[in-house]
């Protein structure tokens, strides 16, 4: 049996899909929330570290 070669807005939506059932923190999640969770992490970060 041939697979029907991937239709490319099919492969966009399974990765949006994939994405968002991710918890915000895993790295790999790319929607809004998960996205500012990485980036107050970040900030969080970068204000712990001692001046030069």
């Amino acid at each position: 049996m041939r697979r029907r070669p991937a239709d490319l807005a099919t492969a966009r939506l399974l990765a949006a899909v994939d994405s968002e059932s991710r918890p915000y923190t895993d790295p790999r999640a790319q929607y809004p929330r998960a996205e500012d969770y990485r980036r107050t992490v970040t900030e969080g970060a970068a204000r712990r570290q001692p001046a030069a």
